[in-house]
C-alpha cells in the first residue's frame, strides 16, 4: 500500500512539474514573439542588434551568431532586444560614430521598430486562436443555469434556461463574454441584454448591475448552465465537502459519484431533466418539500444502474436574499460551520439559530456582517438558539494579516430545516395577521385540517410551512407557534391569498451539488479560413476588452479598482488552471495574454513601447529629439510607477490565494 501511495504521489508530482514547464514555455513564447518583432524590424531597418534575450538577470546560456548574442537569462519574466545606441531604460542621444546605431536610424524606421513587438503579439494571438478554433475548444455557452434570488436578472423575470445573445451591445458567444460585459459595465448605467427565452422568442431587457459576491464586481445574478452529472472522482477535500452535502440534503436513498439525475417526480409523474436549469425550474415550481429524483450511473453502452433518492431543497444564499420572505416572514440565520482558528470556532456550533447580535433581534446577513465590522476588535454578545435552549456567547471580531475586514469566521445559511421566523414586515399578510418576529412555527392547518405538531414540539421546516400555506391558498389557515424554547404555544388565523396572487418573494433551490459544467464545442468545422476569421475576431475582442478594462479602471463611476488587477502570481495561477484543462485552453489563455500584452505595451507610458512611440512622435513634429534629461526623468518616474504597480498586484494576488 505504501508503495502504491508513493507511486501515486510521484505521478502527481511529475504531472504538476510537466504543467508548470508547459506554462513557462507558453509564456516564453509570448515574450519571444514580442522581442522577435523588434529584432526582425531592427534588422530590416539596418540597425545593429547586440543581444536578443529572453528573461532578465544573469545570462544562463546562449549562442552568438554574427553580431548578435542570442541568450536565455535567469528570470523568465520578460525579455529585451539590445540595439546599438539604445539601452533598456535610457536612450542615449549623444552622437554615435556607428551609422547603424538605433539613434541614427530615421524616425520612421524607429517607429516601426518600437511598434513591431505589439504587432507581433496581435498576430501571435490571432494565430493561436486560429489553431484553437481549428481544433475546437469547449466553453460554457451563454445559457443561464440559474438566476439568483433578488438579483437584477431575477427582478427582470428572466428564467433559468434562457440563452443570452448579446450584452452591452456585444455579441455573447460563451458565458465568459456575458460575465465580462457585465463586469466592465459603467456604474449606474443599465446593461442592455438580448436573450432567447424558453419558447425560442427573442427578448430585450435593460438590467442595472449590482455589486456581486466576487470582490464586489458588478453582476446580474446569472449562473452558468451545468449538467446533472456528478464527477467520477474528487480530491480528498472536495470529497469531504460532498459527504457533508449528502448529510445535509439526502433524506433517503443515496448519491454516488458518477451519478446523473435523469428525472424528478413532479405532479404525479416522472419528468425528465437533463440540465441544471430544468431541475431549478421543477424545484421552484414545487411546494418546498423534499423531492424524489431518479439517478443513473454513467456507463458505456446502454447506460448504468438506475436508483432513486429523496433530496431536500434549500433556501437561497442569505448574502443576496434580504428580500426573501414568505408573506412578510423572513427566515432566520443558521450556523452551517465555522473557520478553524477564528473567533467563532468552538463557540458557535452547526445548527445554531442566530437570535440576537449587537442588540439586533434575528439579524439579516448584512446586519450580522456589519455588526462584526463595526466592533473593530471589541467583543460583541451573540445569542443563539441551540437544541431548544437560549445560549449567549461573546465573540471578538478580528482579521488576519491577509484579510481586508473584520470577521468572526462563521458560515451562515437560512434556516431551511427549521421554520424559525426572523424579522416580519409590518405591512404584510403575516405581519397584519399578528405573527411576531422570532416565532418558531410548530404546525399549520387549513379550514378542514387541524394543525399537527411534532411530538417534541420541534419546529416544522420552511418547506412544510410553505406547503401548508399553498394547500390553504384562497382559503384560511391556522398557524401554531411559540416565541421561545420555554414559551407557551400560540396560534393565529389568516386568509391565504389565491395562488395566482402569490408574489415571487419566496423560493427554493436544488442542493448545490458539484455537477459537471455544461460545455459546447466552438470550432470552425474544419475550415481553415473560417478558423482564421474566428481567430482574428476573437483577438480583436480581447484587444477591445483590454482597452475597456483600462477605461473602467480610471473611470470614477466604475466598480473595477486596483484590487481586481492580477499580476504575475495571479496570471501564473490562472494559466496553471488552464493548463490542467488541456493544451487547447492553454493556447486560448496565452492568446488572451498576448493580446492584452500588446495593449499594455502600447499605452503612452514611459518605459513601455507606447511611451517610446510618443517620444518619436514629438521628435517628428519638433524635428529634433526630446532632451535626454526629460527622457531620463520620465523613464525613472515610469519605472517607479510600474515597479510599484507590479508589487501591488503581486501582493493582491498573494492575498487572494491565501483567502481562497
Amino acid at each position: 500500500m505504501d508503495c502504491m501511495i508513493a507511486a501515486s504521489g510521484l505521478v502527481d508530482l511529475l504531472q504538476t512539474t510537466g504543467l508548470i514547464v508547459l506554462v513557462v514555455i507558453g509564456f516564453s513564447a509570448v515574450i519571444f514573439v514580442h522581442e522577435l518583432g523588434h529584432f526582425l524590424v531592427a534588422k530590416w531597418g539596418g540597425i545593429r542588434v547586440e543581444r536578443f534575450a529572453i528573461g532578465f538577470g544573469p545570462r544562463l546560456f546562449g549562442i552568438k551568431r554574427g553580431e548578435t548574442d542570442y541568450c536565455i537569462n535567469l528570470l523568465p519574466l520578460g525579455g529585451y532586444v539590445k540595439m546599438t545606441g539604445q539601452e533598456d531604460f535610457r536612450l542615449e542621444q549623444e552622437a554615435k560614430p556607428d551609422p547603424r546605431a538605433y539613434n541614427n536610424a530615421t524616425v520612421g524606421v524607429r517607429m516601426w521598430v518600437v511598434s513591431a513587438g505589439v504587432i507581433m503579439n496581435v498576430i501571435f494571438a490571432a494565430i493561436l486562436l486560429t489553431i484553437v478554433f481549428l481544433v475546437g475548444v469547449k466553453f460554457p455557452p451563454s445559457q443561464v443555469g440559474n438566476v439568483e434570488f433578488g438579483s437584477p436578472a431575477w427582478k427582470a423575470g428572466i428564467q433559468p434556461g434562457v440563452t443570452v445573445t448579446s450584452a452591452a451591445g456585444d455579441k455573447t458567444v460563451d458565458f465568459q463574454d456575458l460575465l465580462l460585459a457585465t463586469a466592465l459595465s459603467k456604474g449606474g448605467q443599465p446593461v442592455p441584454l438580448s436573450y432567447r427565452d424558453l419558447d425560442g422568442r427573442q427578448r430585450e431587457a435593460d438590467l442595472r448591475a449590482e455589486a456581486g459576491p466576487i470582490q464586489g464586481l458588478p453582476y446580474l445574478g446569472f449562473s452558468p448552465e451545468a449538467t446533472l452529472q456528478l464527477p467520477d472522482s474528487l480530491d480528498p477535500q472536495s470529497m469531504e465537502r460532498f459527504n457533508k452535502l449528502k448529510e445535509r440534503y439526502v433524506v433517503s436513498g443515496d448519491l454516488k459519484l458518477n451519478d446523473r439525475i435523469v428525472a424528478i417526480w413532479a405532479d404525479g409523474q416522472w419528468r425528465p431533466v437533463t440540465l441544471l436549469s430544468d431541475l431549478v425550474r421543477q424545484v421552484r415550481g414545487g411546494d418546498g418539500l423534499p423531492f424524489r429524483v431518479r439517478l443513473q450511473q454513467k456507463a458505456k453502452g446502454d447506460g448504468g444502474e438506475i436508483h432513486e433518492a429523496t433530496l431536500r431543497p434549500e433556501l437561497p444564499d442569505p448574502s443576496t436574499a434580504k428580500d426573501l420572505s414568505l408573506f412578510g416572514a423572513h427566515p432566520s440565520l443558521r450556523v452551517e460551520g465555522t473557520v478553524p482558528g477564528k473567533p467563532a470556532d468552538g463557540k458557535l456550533l452547526k445548527g445554531d439559530i442566530i437570535r440576537r447580535v449587537s442588540e439586533i433581534d434575528y439579524p439579516f446577513f448584512e446586519q450580522f456582517s456589519q455588526a462584526a465590522q463595526a466592533k473593530g476588535g471589541e467583543s460583541m454578545a451573540v445569542d443563539v438558539l441551540r437544541d431548544g435552549k437560549l445560549v449567549t456567547t461573546e465573540l471578538t471580531p478580528g482579521k488576519r494579516w491577509f484579510e481586508s475586514r473584520e470577521t468572526v469566521g462563521v458560515e451562515l445559511a437560512l434556516s431551511t430545516q427549521q421554520a424559525v421566523v426572523g424579522q416580519v414586515d409590518a405591512d404584510s399578510v403575516l405581519g397584519r395577521a399578528g405573527l411576531p418576529g422570532g416565532a418558531i412555527i410548530l404546525g399549520i392547518g387549513g379550514p378542514d385540517r387541524t394543525p399537527t405538531t411534532q411530538p417534541d414540539n420541534a419546529p416544522i421546516s420552511w418547506g412544510e410551512f410553505h406547503a401548508g400555506l399553498r394547500a390553504s391558498a384562497g382559503g384560511a389557515a391556522t398557524i401554531v407557534y411559540t416565541l421561545g424554547p420555554d414559551g407557551s404555544q400560540s396560534s393565529l388565523k389568516l386568509a391565504v391569498p389565491a395562488l395566482d396572487k402569490w408574489p415571487r418573494s419566496f423560493t427554493f433551490n436544488p442542493p448545490p451539488l458539484p455537477f459537471e459544467n455544461y460545455e459546447v464545442i466552438y470550432d470552425a468545422g474544419g475550415n481553415p479560413l473560417r478558423a482564421a476569421w474566428m481567430g482574428c475576431q476573437k483577438a480583436w475582442q480581447f484587444i477591445m476588452q483590454a482597452y475597456v478594462t483600462i477605461d473602467r479602471l480610471v473611470s470614477p463611476s466604475s466598480k473595477i479598482g486596483m484590487k481586481h488587477l492580477s499580476g504575475p502570481v495571479g496570471i501564473a495561477h490562472a494559466s496553471y488552471k488552464f493548463a490542467e484543462a488541456g493544451w487547447v485552453k492553454l493556447l486560448y489563455f496565452l492568446a488572451l495574454i498576448s493580446a492584452s500584452l500588446a495593449v499594455l505595451n502600447f499605452l503612452p507610458l514611459p518605459i513601455v513601447d507606447g511611451g517610446l512611440f510618443v517620444f518619436l512622435i514629438i521628435e517628428k513634429i519638433k524635428k529634433k529629439p526630446v532632451s535626454i534629461k526629460v527622457m531620463q526623468a520620465t523613464q525613472i518616474i515610469g519605472l517607479v510607477l510600474i515597479g510599484g504597480l507590479f508589487l501591488w498586484v503581486t501582493w493582491q494576488d498573494i492575498l487572494r490565494l491565501l483567502v481562497s
